[in-house]
């Protein structure tokens, strides 16, 4: 058990490490499991007062590929979203260039069909 748990920590140490080069702050939603013709939808929204640079990534949990990944310089008020469907499960990585009190991010389970919320997990 010891020996999997490291294997799993040591690439997402190194994944917040390469995002801590490019953004001040780096946060992560928790994992999320969802059922087929489900998607994950990863939102950011900038709540400060400047212009920001934000990054959404959807990443699949056990193989950390990256399955959609957006940026934007975000004015205050606007959003940066992506969206996936990973088999195992997956989280989100949000990027800002600020503090975390300038951002509100959110993973959300989606019907891929007709882009029905089904779930809204926080991310702090």
């Amino acid at each position: 058990m010891q020996i999997r748990r490291l294997v799993f920590l040591g690439p997402v140490l190194a994944c917040t490490l390469v995002g801590l080069a490019h953004a001040d702050t780096v946060l992560y939603s928790a994992p999320v499991v969802k059922q087929a013709g489900e998607g994950v939808t990863c939102v950011a929204l900038n709540v400060g007062t400047k212009t920001r640079n934000l990054k959404a990534d959807v990443i699949e949990v056990f193989s950390n590929t990256i399955l959609d990944s957006e940026q934007d310089l975000a004015a205050p008020g606007a959003i940066v979203s992506a969206s996936g469907d990973g088999v195992d499960g997956t989280y989100c990585r949000f990027s800002i260039d600020g503090s975390k009190r300038e951002i509100r991010a959110s993973a959300m389970v989606r019907v891929i069909l007709t882009g029905e919320t089904l779930s809204v997990v926080p991310v702090q």
